[in-house]
């Protein structure tokens, strides 16, 4: 069922899980033709659950960067060209805010050495100490 997908997306916990509290709240069978025959217990479960907590919490939260870099880390890969593009989405949301931090005293997608002089290693964005490069 579409919804209970949903449902346990906005908890944050797992189908697992999900399925265990909605058991201990509903015992029983818990799928769509329980929903069906008894939809006012179904939705008192839910309730148990604070589904409804859950979901205010999700429409009204303001993200941080964070919160979506963290996000978009926990989204996983798709399809190799579709992950590419998502990562370079993120690299260019990144980029922004590093601008916005430290204006011009960075670079981008470049190879840095660091202070013992070790083999360069390719990095996203390398911000010098005192500007400029």
């Amino acid at each position: 069922m579409r919804r209970l997908l949903q449902a346990y997306l906005f908890l944050g916990i797992s189908k697992d899980e999900f399925q265990d509290r909605l058991g201990q709240a509903l015992p029983g069978a818990n799928g769509v033709h329980r929903f069906k025959k008894d939809r006012s217990s179904f939705v008192d479960a839910l309730a148990q659950l604070d589904l409804p907590a859950a979901m205010t919490a999700a429409v009204n939260f303001q993200p941080t960067w964070s919160d979506i870099l963290t996000e978009r880390l926990r989204s996983g890969r798709g399809k190799a060209i579709k992950g590419q593009k998502r990562g370079r989405g993120l690299e260019d949301f990144t980029e922004a805010l590093v601008r916005e931090v430290f204006g011009d005293h960075y670079e981008a997608r470049c190879q840095f050495t660091g202070i013992a002089g070790t083999e360069p290693a390719k990095c996203d964005f390398a911000i010098a100490t005192s500007p400029p490069f």
